[in-house]
């Protein structure tokens, strides 16, 4: 299902575990699957303190890796503006070309609450700016949530806007104080709008709720699918000449500029898959830097071998066809291999991961070929 990685200064509270299993549970009630900074642990023991935040950073930067999206909470922090740390995660979001969302339980704008805060520090110019005590002029009152650039992010995105009230939440300074990280009513609002901005169908639901597989990426799909289409005939042309069908294609800024497909009969060589072949290729033609912006395009979502290998050739990003559970209900095979989680868990690398893509096109593929075939060879 999608994957939401769900941002804000939460994670301070003392009871962030109940109000990440409540945020959850809403993500769950509208078919996606909600991801907390705090799912993946992170072992700091030895580590001086500079190390153990280098490593939290990697950490999150991988679960964000491994998401479809983020859901961020942009409620005023110790300060007029949003936790400093979400910012940045909603801009490794955005950089990544996935969509951002957002929410706020503050009523005010922006260059109110900066307004209010400064108080008597804020002079008004004879051009009507509002500069402080050091001379930098206030964001002009664009009414938005935050600095221009972080609601930018999210209306970028095609989103509505962030999320927030119309009023203050609660009616006096105490209930304010219990409620402003934790009222999760325009919360879920968003979680309305990325299921069904994100195409998350009860059709959806009924096909993808299997262990194991993931709805499309319905926000870049479209994108994808010529490229798909190149794999997809390298893994038709495998099973010509006498091989099994799984194909693979690499694109370099925006061109295929490798095809491969699987080897493993005619070469006799159980490590000939199509992503091993595609990578051996590349790695003989292309620096590292090049495969560090390119995209693997596989039929099928590559095996523990293939994704080892790709990770190491730091390869920038994977787009799947066939899940790796419809191949096991296919062909018999059990052996399924969490790509997604597990090209995001990288320490010296992270592998974006895309899919499926023609997901029904790749499967039919492996439903013509492994029922008819009777000898392995």
């Amino acid at each position: 299902m999608v994957r939401l990685y769900l941002a804000g200064p939460q994670v301070f509270l003392s009871d962030w575990k109940e109000q990440a299993d409540k945020m959850k549970a809403i993500c769950a009630q509208y078919g996606l699957e909600g991801v907390f900074p705090f799912d993946k642990e992170v072992n700091t023991c030895g580590l001086a303190p500079q190390e153990i935040g280098l490593s939290i950073f990697h950490k999150d930067e991988g679960l964000i890796r491994s998401c479809d999206a983020a859901v961020c909470c942009m409620t005023p922090m110790r300060g007029p503006s949003m936790d400093p740390g979400t910012a940045v995660e909603m801009g490794i979001m955005r950089g990544l070309g996935k969509p951002v969302f957002a929410y706020s339980n503050d009523h005010r704008s922006f260059c109110h609450r900066t307004s209010e805060l400064l108080g008597d520090a804020v002079e008004t110019m004879p051009d009507g700016q509002l500069r402080d005590e050091y001379g930098l002029c206030l964001e002009h009152d664009t009414g938005f949530a935050d600095n221009l650039m972080c609601d930018g992010m999210v209306l970028a995105c095609g989103s509505k806007g962030v999320a927030r009230p119309e009023h203050p939440i609660a009616d006096d300074e105490e209930s304010l104080k219990a409620e402003m990280f934790r009222n999760l009513e325009h919360f879920k609002t968003v979680i309305q709008e990325v299921a069904t901005s994100m195409n998350v169908t009860k059709e959806d639901l009924g096909r993808y709720m299997k262990p194991g597989s993931h709805p499309p990426d319905a926000a870049c799909a479209d994108v994808h699918i010529d490229f798909m289409k190149h794999a997809l005939n390298e893994a038709s042309a495998a099973v010509e000449n006498g091989n099994h069908p799984f194909g693979a294609a690499l694109v370099v800024e925006g061109e295929v500029v490798l095809c491969a497909q699987n080897t493993v009969c005619t070469d006799h060589d159980v490590t000939c898959h199509a992503e091993m072949n595609l990578v051996r290729l590349a790695q003989s033609r292309f620096d590292g830097a090049t495969l560090r912006c390119a995209t693997l395009y596989s039929s099928t979502s590559p095996c523990a071998m293939c994704s080892g290998a790709i990770y190491w050739a730091r390869i920038g990003k994977v787009v799947y066809g066939c899940e790796p559970s419809v191949l096991g209900e296919i062909a018999g095979d059990e052996l399924f291999f969490p790509l997604r989680e597990s090209m995001s868990g990288g320490v010296l690398h992270k592998v974006d991961v895309v899919g499926p893509v023609l997901g029904e096109e790749a499967a039919a593929a492996h439903r013509a070929f492994w029922p008819s075939l009777d000898v392995e060879c």
